[in-house]
């Protein structure tokens, strides 16, 4: 993955996480290769 799109996912997760309450601090972002 590039980093550009590693990042991009995680602030569509971050904000999912966001809207169903769950706090994305507490998600460590391990990239997938």
């Amino acid at each position: 993955y590039s980093e550009a799109r590693f990042l991009e996912i995680q602030k569509e997760v971050s904000s999912y996480l966001k809207k169903i309450g769950y706090n994305p601090k507490c998600v460590a972002f391990v990239p997938i290769s």
